[in-house]
């Protein structure tokens, strides 16, 4: 069941990415699918579109994205992976 909000993160400071996460550890919040600053443009499209965040956080603020789907309740934490195809997949890991 898909029903906790999925935040992709870009760019953020440590301290900012820690308080975020450990508020999603919590069940505060969305869980958190954090992207590498330095991967090419292509490859952070090709995760956004394949993982469907529901919003975007950088340092300028949050962005809605549309047509993002949920992970389940216990999920804390999505880690994209290159997939065996080279298309990005998600890994969920919950808070436990």
């Amino acid at each position: 069941m898909a029903n906790r909000p999925l935040q992709a993160v870009l760019g953020l400071a440590a301290a900012e990415l820690t308080d975020l996460l450990s508020d999603s550890l919590q069940g505060r919040g969305p869980a958190l699918l954090p992207l590498d600053p330095a991967a090419p443009r292509p490859r952070l499209e090709a995760v956004l579109e394949a993982m469907r965040p529901a919003s975007l956080r950088t340092p300028e603020g949050v962005t809605p994205l549309e047509h993002g789907r949920g992970t389940g309740e216990d999920v804390a934490l999505t880690i994209a992976t290159a997939g065996s195809t080279g298309a990005p997949k998600g890994v969920e890991l919950p808070a436990s």
